[in-house]
């Protein structure tokens, strides 16, 4: 029962306004890969202009539970006239359930917090419970986005008592810069 809960509690708290209309999901459909629908998809401002850029996660449409096939992470940017331009993709970024480690773990979400940065998310675990949050920042100068930092946080559970342990990794830590076109998972 705790397990349900607290994947109950991190898909609200990751997806706090996870909502959208069929007629919005299938406009965003337009833009998915042939062969391809959209699975989840967050609004906000990518490239720092204040017009409206939409980030899809596409999933394969005969993907079936358990089979390992990567999904599609597309950003698109908007020109303002709610037109988008896919200006860039990542096939690497967003594994289905149980590609990570095989102890349950699947996507958990995505949300762009500020201008310019989002996050991507995948939670797991059988007696240890995860997430893993990968975040990409928007570069002026480079015009694109770079992998910003990856966050691990791991609840265990010892007697009863719920112990949290976070690990960050930040690019600057790095030996080279990660675009978020050649970034995978698992690295």
């Amino acid at each position: 029962m705790l397990y349900i809960a607290y994947y109950f509690f991190q898909f609200i708290i990751i997806n706090p306004g996870l909502t959208f209309s069929n007629s919005q999901q299938q406009d965003y459909n337009n833009y998915a890969t042939p062969g391809y629908h959209v699975h989840d998809f967050t609004v906000g401002h990518l490239n720092k202009d204040n017009h409206k850029d939409v980030i899809l996660v596409l999933k394969k449409d005969n993907e079936k539970s358990r089979q390992y096939s990567h999904r599609v992470v597309k950003i698109l940017i908007g020109s303002g006239q709610n037109q988008f331009f896919v200006v860039a993709q990542n096939k690497n970024l967003v594994v289905p359930h149980d590609a990570i480690n095989r102890s349950f773990s699947e996507y958990g979400g995505i949300e762009i917090t500020e201008k310019g940065v989002f996050s991507i998310y995948h939670t797991g675990g059988v007696s240890d419970l995860w997430e893993l949050g990968t975040t990409f920042k928007y570069s002026e100068k480079l015009k694109g986005w770079f992998f910003y930092s990856e966050t691990l946080s791991k609840n265990t559970e010892i007697n009863t008592k719920i112990e949290t342990k976070t690990r960050t990794v930040f690019a600057k830590q790095l030996p080279k810069l990660a675009s978020f076109e050649k970034y995978t998972i698992l690295h």
